[in-house]
């Protein structure tokens, strides 16, 4: 599967975990959402940018897929 953000066709750098819906999105995209609104953007529940949980093994397979791609 690609490691793309559902919202935009675009690669995740740091790609972080929301613990109440078990999304996973870039740390940028949600970083500004919750500068905005702190809440789950598919859940509507609270969300704190503390409570982001990294995802360091995909974060590793993107960079490998980019280097043998890109």
């Amino acid at each position: 599967h690609e490691h793309g953000n559902s919202n935009v066709i675009q690669l995740m750098k740091d790609p972080v975990l929301l613990p109440g819906s078990r999304n996973i999105v870039d740390r940028v995209a949600i970083h500004r959402s919750l500068l905005s609104v702190e809440q789950d953007p598919f859940t509507r529940q609270p969300l704190k940018e503390n409570e982001l949980i990294p995802q360091k093994e995909l974060k590793e397979e993107i960079e490998i897929w980019k280097k043998k791609r890109l």
